[in-house]
């Protein structure tokens, strides 16, 4: 598969900080596919706001994942979303600012992995943080050229 060329140009001054996300493809051979939206809101204040998905989001992914997204304000508790089934699993990231997960802390740049829906987050600070809800067991495409690929050697 031929690769796709990209640029971006920011306009402005200010320093622009990003989360780039890779997911594997649920078949392989798949053709690049380039998506942009515009929110009407910057964020999604103290709620989850789907982002991306493989059907009904603002941005489709060839993947079964459900990106979220939220900005949760200091001392504000927000319950995981809703569990699929036994078999969904999410990964909570912290883009930035602190927040309690049950009993463990994450601040900017920590993630943490669970299959309990029981859960809520608290902020400890003003934080926005990213949701991927996925199924455990589900097919992808483990070739192409994401990290985790092993090297056979004879």
């Amino acid at each position: 598969m031929p690769a796709t060329p990209s640029s971006e140009l920011m306009l402005g001054d200010s320093p622009v900080r990003a989360l780039q996300i890779f997911l594997r493809p649920n078949a392989p051979d798949l053709e690049p596919m380039v998506q942009f939206h515009d929110f009407v809101d910057e964020s999604s204040e103290n709620n989850w706001r789907l982002i991306a998905g493989p059907q009904g989001a603002p941005l489709t992914v060839r993947s079964n994942v459900l990106v979220f997204d939220a900005r949760i304000t200091k001392d504000t508790r927000l319950t995981l979303r809703a569990a699929g089934d036994s078999r969904t699993g999410v990964v909570l990231y912290v883009f930035d600012g602190a927040i309690d997960f049950g009993d463990v802390t994450l601040t900017t740049g920590e993630s943490a992995f669970t299959r309990s829906f029981n859960r809520q987050l608290t902020a400890r600070a003003d934080s926005d943080v990213v949701l991927f809800a996925f199924d455990v067991e589900v097919h992808v495409f483990r070739g192409g050229m994401f990290s985790g690929n092993q090297k056979r050697v004879g």
